[in-house]
Parts: structure tokens; C-alpha cells; sequence
């Protein structure tokens, strides 16, 4: 992987697209401190309490509040590729049980549910009050949360796991809900040709980490997990 320049210490603070000039209230600059994990063998962002309490309000105000996976060409594309994705690699059963994690709208829920699956989705951001449905459940809250009892067949995160300071314990605190012969299905920016190309553009503060397909196999693997099966998104990014 190409070496990058070094960056600014401090880098504009991306809230959402807004016209407001206070940026929402957020700070409009913040510190951004990145480094090479050796390791995992990809770049992470630094965490600091002062940056976790800046995303956390951000969050919890429904910043990205998509994920990326909403009805727009392309989040409605991206919806399409993920569920197909899982049928795919899943035998999915009407008797499962899915909690999918960071669930904003509750696209990829809502098409699962329609098929008589039994699924829980959780986010902190407000959009997920709005989600409705037969076989739905929600939860308000950050991961983990106490609120999650059950165990589930199937764990689903999209466009979630960069946004984690600690990816790999992220993965491990998820196997504590899952069944024995439970399966994680996730997906995330596919940072390698940016990175690659030596593209600096891509860092914000709410992406902890930039992942190629490197990077993600050492991530599950230090979490205990067996990797079953890597694709490209069909729609591109992830």
C-alpha cells in the first residue's frame, strides 16, 4: 500500500450537508491524528475522549443518518446489494433472528421483514423511531446495549464498522449475542484503491478506520472469526 503525505493535524469537522455557517453547533475544524496500524495493516484514526464526545452528540442528533442505505439511487442500489448479498451467502430461514446494528431508516430491515423474518435494529439517531413494521423491533441506543438480550442468528452492520474506534473488539463484544452457528454479514467503504492512489480526500473524523481487504481478514481474525467470503459491492464504495 502506497506510503500517504503526511496530514494537517487539524481537519474541517464534516457534520452533514448543511448551509447553516455554525456547522450545526458542531466545532467547524478538530484535531485528526492518523496512523498506520501495523497489526491490522491499515490506517486508523486515534481515538480521544474530546473526539468520541463530538460523534457521539453527532450521532445522536442522526448525522449520516443512512448509513449510506436509503432509498436514493444510490443507498436504494446499495440496499439491493446487500440484501442480495446475504441471501446469497445465508440460508435464510422464516424462523431466524437478525439484529442488524447501526440500522439508520431500517432499509435493509424493512426488506427482510417483508419476508416474515423476525429482526431488531438498533441505532442512537432519531431516525429510527420512524421505522414500523410487522416482524420489527427497534432499539434507540448505541452498541452495545443493555436493551439486546437475545441472541440472534444472523448480525448485520453496513457502513458502521469504520466508524468504531475499536474494530476488533467491536466484532468480539457482537459474538456475545450470537448463536453458536451464528454468521456476522457487514459492509464498509473499500478504502484500498483510494489509498492506493495515494487519495488524501477521504479522511473525516467519523471514520476511525480505512479498510482493504488486508485489513478486514486480520480484524476478523484477531476477533476469532473465520472469514467465509469477501465481495466488492456490485454498486461500487463498499
Amino acid at each position: 500500500m502506497k506510503t500517504l503525505p503526511k496530514l494537517p493535524s487539524i481537519l474541517p469537522f464534516y457534520f452533514e450537508a448543511t448551509t447553516d455557517n455554525n456547522n450545526e453547533g458542531f466545532p467547524k475544524t478538530f484535531p485528526f491524528d492518523l496512523f498506520y496500524d501495523e497489526k491490522l495493516k491499515m490506517y486508523r484514526q486515534n481515538n480521544s475522549e474530546a473526539l468520541k464526545d463530538v460523534l457521539d452528540n453527532a450521532y445522536l442528533t442522526g448525522s449520516m443518518r443512512s448509513g449510506g442505505m436509503n432509498d436514493v439511487v444510490v443507498g436504494g442500489k446499495r440496499v439491493d446489494d446487500v440484501y442480495n448479498f446475504i441471501y446469497k451467502h445465508y440460508n435464510v430461514k422464516k424462523d431466524i433472528k437478525v439484529l442488524e446494528i447501526g440500522c439508520g431508516e431500517g432499509q435493509v430491515l424493512k426488506k427482510l421483514a417483508e419476508d416474515g423474518i423476525s429482526c431488531v435494529g438498533l441505532e442512537p439517531g432519531p431516525q429510527v423511531m420512524q421505522i414500523t413494521g410487522d416482524h420489527i423491533s427497534i432499539i434507540k441506543d448505541f452498541f452495545p446495549s443493555p436493551q439486546v438480550k437475545d441472541k440472534f442468528d444472523l448480525i448485520l452492520h453496513f457502513g458502521v464498522l469504520e466508524h468504531i474506534s475499536d474494530p476488533v473488539n467491536f466484532l468480539l463484544q457482537q459474538q456475545q449475542h450470537l448463536k453458536e452457528d451464528g454468521v456476522i454479514i457487514c459492509a464498509f467503504p473499500n478504502c484500498e484503491p483510494d489509498l492506493d492512489a495515494g487519495d488524501i480526500s477521504m479522511f473525516l473524523h467519523e471514520h476511525y478506520n480505512y479498510f482493504s481487504k488486508v485489513g478486514i481478514i486480520n480484524a476478523a481474525m484477531k476477533a476469532n472469526l473465520k472469514v467465509e467470503a469477501i465481495e466488492e459491492g456490485p454498486g461500487g464504495g463498499f
